[in-house]
């Protein structure tokens, strides 16, 4: 699914005729123990049999695609081509462009308050009107839960609320003449890619919380949530974290 989707969003701009902000710059998971390049091991071969490149990678290789990185204690890795990122907003802008031109229609301000199933057909409730249709897709983001509890079924998904941290330009990435990879290092919890000239930090805070009342709004800031992710990202990229000042979001 996840190559599927970068496939995907990469070809999306020419198929709608307009921008969507794609970047495939593949990625690398960081091992720092034996233990977890066994694992990326075990993943490489599954991953093959699928049709996916992925393969283990050293050290060395790691710091020649991103010089920002300090190998120190690193046993190796593993390298997906395919690893990227995208902007949210402009891929549901392009998606959206896609589902008009295939002949969608699409309401905003709507909510669905109840569904039921009549007949062989949905029926939902939103507001004072009843919309029918033969078939209903639950596509509602991390209120996907929410929507199956109305037809008496449940999802596994949960909200968590994280932080991310942007630097500001940064010289020497200035200087490429191509995109970092992506950076997953599993085993201090955190992943990095570059944003515009800078870097986009996010960890994965142990003490998370789960909102259940949210839309697009920011969080308020929580630092302090940040400590063990921010030590462990300026160990393992210290030339931008220590010649970049950063602003946090929560998001």
């Amino acid at each position: 699914m996840q190559a599927y989707s970068l496939r995907l969003y990469d070809s999306l701009a020419e198929e709608v005729g307009q921008q969507v902000d794609s970047h495939v710059v593949g990625g690398f998971f960081l091992a720092q123990s034996k233990e977890r390049l066994r694992e990326f091991s075990f993943l490489a071969g599954k991953f093959r049999a699928l049709g996916l490149e992925y393969e283990l990678v050293t050290p060395r290789e790691i710091l020649a695609k991103h010089p920002l990185i300090n190998t120190d204690g690193l046993v190796g890795g593993a390298w997906d081509p395919e690893e990227g990122y995208v902007d949210p907003y402009s891929v549901t802008m392009g998606l959206a462009a896609g589902a008009r031109q295939y002949g969608a229609r699409i309401e905003r301000g709507q909510r669905v308050e109840a569904i039921e199933g009549v007949n062989g057909e949905w029926r939902l409730r939103v507001g004072d009107d009843v919309w029918s249709c033969q078939s209903l897709v639950n596509c509602v983001g991390f209120w996907a839960n929410d929507v199956a509890n109305m037809i008496g079924t449940r999802l596994p998904i949960t909200n968590m609320e994280h932080h991310y941290l942007v630097t500001e330009n940064i010289a020497q990435i200035e200087g490429l003449d191509y995109e970092l990879p992506m950076i997953r290092d599993t085993d201090s919890g955190f992943y990095l890619h570059q944003e515009a000239n800078g870097l986009l930090f996010g960890p994965w805070e142990q003490d998370c919380r789960a909102p259940w009342d949210f839309g697009m709004e920011l969080f308020d800031h929580d630092l302090d949530r940040l400590e063990d992710g921010i030590t462990s990202a300026c160990r393992r990229s210290p030339k931008p974290a220590s010649s970049a000042s950063s602003t946090a979001r929560s998001r």
